[in-house]
């Protein structure tokens, strides 16, 4: 063990490189530790997504998906309420604001595909894929 610390601990300690891409051996380990635990991070949140999408689809077939959120403009309180549908077709996705006693519809369109309503939801409404559940909160 004594052999093999002291070059290790040297390399360590020592400049690598040239001009401005000269580091330290230790921050060249940092940086190869964080982007390994960034790609394992991301893998993870992947895997994460696709199961949601796959819990949801499920959950589409029985039932419709709902999301509710509130926001603020102007002092008034808006209620958004959003509600993903499996039709015939592909998927229906509606979406309306109530604020002061009105409702309004802002959004009520379909897609062939669940990935296709995801992008909707993200690009055109304030919801994201993971508000939504079935009505009885699964």
């Amino acid at each position: 063990m004594d052999q093999f610390l002291p070059p290790i601990l040297e390399w360590i300690s020592t400049t690598h490189g040239s001009g401005r891409h000269e580091h330290y051996g230790w921050v060249i380990v940092s940086l190869f530790a964080i982007s390994i635990a960034k790609r394992l991070d991301r893998s993870e949140k992947s895997e994460n997504q696709k199961s949601l999408r796959t819990q949801q689809i499920a959950f589409l077939k029985s039932e419709p998906l709902l999301a509710t959120i509130y926001s603020e403009k102007s002092q008034a309180t808006i209620k958004y309420t959003a509600c993903i549908k499996e039709d015939g077709e592909g998927y229906r996705i509606a979406v309306w604001a109530l604020q002061a006693a009105k409702e309004n519809p802002l959004l009520n369109e379909a897609a062939n595909t669940f990935e296709a309503i995801e992008v909707l939801i993200k690009e055109k409404t304030p919801f994201s894929i993971s508000d939504f559940r079935p009505r009885n909160g699964n």
